[in-house]
Parts: structure tokens; sequence; C-alpha cells
């Protein structure tokens, strides 16, 4: 069974969340979403942050989830309409990204790392080799 196979399928709601959590959660409900009872890491500030196991952070904006970010490699895998966005070669996920901004009129944004953001989804996809990652805001 390849790595890819044993980790978890998270779909992407857009707006809504991704796998089973949902923008707006309380830090309490997240835990009990991922069925843990603490996060592994607790950072505070503006906007508080929390790293749980398995490539999951999560970020809070006034104490509800505002933003999902995991791990390509480690975190779950991130569907969006069934296509698995990361586990694969960079460009087929920009591809498939480009090919719903086209037919959804998504609009599209390029980050200062050629990172790829369909803002109206919430969703960011880096590639960058030593950090890739898929981000999603609510």
């Amino acid at each position: 069974m390849s790595r890819s196979e044993r980790r978890e399928h998270w779909e992407l709601l857009p707006g809504a969340g991704l796998g089973p959590l949902r923008f707006g959660m309380s830090p309490a409900e997240v835990a009990d979403a991922l069925r843990v009872s603490e996060p592994q890491e607790l950072v505070g500030g503006p906007y508080a942050q929390e790293d749980f196991a398995d490539g999951v952070k999560v970020f809070y904006d006034a104490g509800k989830l505002a933003c999902i970010a995991l791990d390509a490699v480690t975190g779950p895998q991130v569907l969006l309409a069934g296509f698995a966005l990361a586990g694969r070669d960079p460009e087929q996920a920009h591809q498939f990204l480009l090919d719903c901004a086209g037919e959804h009129g998504s609009c599209l944004l390029y980050t200062f790392d050629d990172s790829l953001a369909l803002t109206d989804l919430g969703v960011l996809l880096r590639s960058l080799e030593d950090h890739p990652f898929c981000s999603l805001l609510g």
C-alpha cells in the first residue's frame, strides 16, 4: 500500500470547511472533530494557531476556525470534486485548479513564490519543495 493510500482523504467544501472541520468552530470543537484531547502545540497571538499530528495546522480569528493548513506530504489528502490536490506532480494540481477557475469563473491569484490560489474557494496550493502544503481559508 502506498503512503498516499494510507492517508485520510478529506473533501474540500468551498466556504464551509474541509473533512471533519468547519469554519467557525471553536478550539474545543476542532479538537473533538479531530478526535484529540489537545493540540501538539498552541501558538498565541492575534491569530491563534494550533498544530495537530499528521500535518494538520489550524488558525483562529476571534476564537473561531478561520484557516486550515495541511502538509501536502504528511497531512490528509485534500480532494476537490474527487481530484487529489497533493501527492502528485504539482503541475497537475495547478492545471486542475486553472481548469476549475476557467469553468466556474473563479478568481485566480499567484503569490510571490508562484503558489496558486483560487480566492473564491479559499484554496492556496503551495508547491515549494521544502514545505508543500494546502491552505483553506474560511
